[in-house]
């Protein structure tokens, strides 16, 4: 089982804003301020006047490791909230082995709006969503076919009402997709 951890958001290293900076695309005045941070995984909410959006990026000896990924927004919020996570674990895929984190993020006690699974080393995400079950966390790790990950998520899939769905990999959708319905075992957290 995974603990969570509470984060509050550390600023930010200036090499770190100056990259995240650079890769925003043109526009208005706006503001970043860190959401969360583990092991050089930054999720963080870029701010302008009545809106906001969600992103993550990962670091590699001060390096950005690829381009920013879109988590949520543009949101009409004046911020993205705090954000908890559960410890890394290994998202397995046939001989593929990733570490991740599963981040939820909330404003205050308030469920979350959103449950992203993010890879610590490249800041891709791998799953999420933006339904808060009745209770416990909104994703759950699982082991899935032959020992490989997969997730059991609270979300609305087209055609049916919000509900578990099991999130597997899936090579024609180049990621996690609904292949069923579950029921979470455990917590993530």
């Amino acid at each position: 089982m995974l603990i969570a951890l509470l984060l509050a958001a550390e600023a930010l290293l200036p090499s770190w804003e100056r990259q995240l900076r650079a890769a925003l695309p043109p526009g208005g005045e706006r503001r970043i301020e860190p959401v969360f941070q583990k092991e050089g995984l930054v999720l963080y909410c870029i701010l302008s006047p009545g809106r906001a959006q969600l992103e993550a990026a990962a670091f590699e000896e001060s390096e950005l490791v690829r381009d920013p990924e879109d988590l949520g927004g543009p949101m009409k919020r004046e911020g993205c909230g705090t954000a908890s996570a559960s410890e890394p674990f290994l998202v397995r895929r046939g001989k593929r082995r990733e570490r991740a984190v599963v981040v939820s993020v909330r404003d205050g006690a308030a469920p979350a709006f959103l449950t992203a699974v993010l890879n610590i080393e490249t800041g891709k995400l791998l799953a999420w969503t933006e339904q808060a079950p009745p209770r416990g966390e909104a994703i759950v790790p699982q082991a899935g076919k032959r020992g490989e990950t997969a997730f059991c998520a609270f979300t609305e899939v087209p055609g049916r009402e919000k509900g578990w769905a099991l999130l597997t990999w899936s090579d024609d959708a180049e990621g996690y997709a609904p292949s069923g319905a579950c029921r979470p075992r455990g917590s993530a957290r």
